[in-house]
């Protein structure tokens, strides 16, 4: 956890690489141990004490011989702890509760507690933790969270969609919590980020460039939001209390429910309602393409299949990074793709950040123009769009790749073939980082490709290109026909969701 967090850090364009503070850590058993110490020493990290430990508030007279300081405290404490595990008190009879004795049970609230125990005055712990730790009946459980809360050790809860681990699909909720002041608590700041992230398989789901920028801001400004994807609320003490101190975030945080202007709604449904119609007009017209294209999909195949040119690509495109050019939400300056525009082979233009007119003058080669290929090289590898002549003379965002074919290379076709699963497979699999997967320009370079002769290519990419834009219509029709489900719903349904 501590290499992912470093690892983060060190795609941040604000990343320097000056000294920084000394780690500690723990992990459960001694391939993990090396594992841990081999990643920190790849990213120059000052360690502290490293060691094998199941329970970390546990204590021999073996650890104590080996630590300088066998109970230390610590300024940042990052935890990501098994989930649900029993808890061995008789392991433990010699430790100080300060909450409460967790139950036999369950260990949950054990880590939390330890990690609230260990910080210096002023620190902050960050805990990942399994949702029934929120609202448990359990009176002990109940009880430990009451006295975390009325002493003030719970800053912030951060409720996450589920299918963000590999090892498990459950939602998960972090938790931040301090060191108590001894002064009341005010408030409990509680963000509902549940509908955040993009779905990459049935089983894994991906938060986003874009989502984790959205959760930090929200973090970081710590006002009420009641629209979108991230909702949010500081709630007083006495609410919480009220409550039954249920620290569920979804209870807090709610959707707004605003009043319903019918004949606003109507025409919007009449709105959606002929779009639809058009997008079927143009799915029909498409469709009789595709299927005169997949009946001559056979010599197609046979060319696709024949001896082509197999080179690497940077051997036929130009590759390049893009630049650390500060950029901004604002309506002047120069438009920038990010990897947050880039979705599903199309760049989405709502959300488009810009370069001032008094930042300084980016080189050319950063400059977009028509048939260039954006890559995604940070987080969410194996995203592309290609660039029309809409985009042109926009410039390269800093986590993106420009990928710029020769004339021997069809540009659409070098789009599809980056969208490949099993090109997608061997750049994550070749990328760098450990936590967050990182592509660089002499990596993309090595990528190998099979050039068919460019005739061939054009069919190619003609093929691909009407089957994925039939896609994106179907897509874009499902998108539609839901709207016209919430707009009506809106109208005949008005949930009553109070606070308190």
């Amino acid at each position: 956890m501590l290499a992912g967090a470093l690892s983060y850090r060190a795609t941040r364009p604000a990343w320097s690489p000056t000294p920084g503070p000394t780690l500690n850590g723990f992990v459960q058993n001694a391939a993990q141990l090396a594992i841990a110490g081999i990643r920190l020493g790849l990213h120059e990290a000052d360690i502290g004490i490293l060691r094998e430990d199941s329970s970390p508030w546990e204590t021999n007279r073996d650890q104590q011989s080996r630590m300088v300081d066998s109970n230390p405290k610590f300024d940042l404490v990052l935890s990501n702890p098994p989930f649900n595990l029993r808890f061995d008190a008789g392991s433990a009879p010699q430790v100080d509760w300060p909450f409460g004795p967790p139950p036999d049970h369950n260990a949950n609230f054990a880590w939390i507690q330890h990690a609230v125990k260990v910080l210096r005055p002023g620190g902050r712990a960050v805990v990942i933790m399994a949702n029934n730790a929120l609202s448990s009946t359990h009176a002990r459980e109940r009880a430990i969270r009451s006295a975390l809360v009325d002493a003030g050790a719970v800053d912030a809860l951060v409720a996450l969609p589920g299918n963000l681990f590999p090892s498990t699909t459950i939602p998960i909720t972090i938790w931040i919590l301090r060191k108590p002041s001894g002064e009341t608590p005010g408030d409990i700041f509680f963000i509902d980020a549940r509908r955040t992230g993009t779905t990459e398989s049935r089983s894994r789901r991906t938060l986003t460039e874009n989502d984790l920028a959205l959760i930090q801001a929200t973090l970081r400004d710590r006002h009420t939001v009641t629209e979108g994807p991230v909702l949010s609320r500081a709630v007083p003490i006495d609410e919480i209390r009220a409550n039954g101190y249920t620290l569920n975030p979804a209870r807090y945080a709610v959707q707004a429910v605003h009043p319903v202007e019918t004949a606003l709604v109507l025409g919007s449904v009449e709105r959606i309602r002929r779009q639809i119609v058009d997008q079927h007009e143009r799915t029909t017209s498409l469709l009789n393409v595709v299927n005169d294209q997949l009946r001559n999909i056979e010599s197609t195949l046979n060319d696709a299949n024949a001896d082509g040119r197999p080179v690497k690509l940077g051997e036929v495109c130009d590759v390049v990074v893009g630049p650390s050019t500060p950029s901004s939400r604002r309506e002047d300056g120069i438009p920038v793709v990010k990897s947050k525009n880039i979705v599903k082979n199309r760049l989405e233009l709502e959300d488009v950040d810009r370069v001032g007119p008094d930042e300084t003058t980016p080189p050319t080669q950063y400059y977009l123009r028509p048939d260039d290929v954006v890559c995604s090289r940070t987080g969410e590898i194996g995203k592309q769009a290609i660039i029309t002549s809409a985009q042109q003379g926009w410039l390269l965002g800093t986590s993106c790749l420009r990928v710029r074919p020769d004339s021997s290379v069809n540009a659409r076709y070098l789009l599809h073939y980056l969208g490949h699963p099993a090109v997608r497979d061997w750049l994550i699999g070749n990328s760098t980082g450990s936590a967050i997967h990182t592509l660089t320009a002499p990596l993309l370079c090595e990528l190998p490709i099979q050039i068919p002769p460019r005739a061939t290519q054009d069919t190619i990419a003609d093929i691909l290109t009407t089957i994925d834009e039939q896609g994106s219509l179907y897509s874009s029709i499902e998108n539609d026909v839901r709207s016209i489900l919430d707009l009506t719903r809106s109208m005949l349904m008005r949930p009553v969701l109070g606070r308190g």
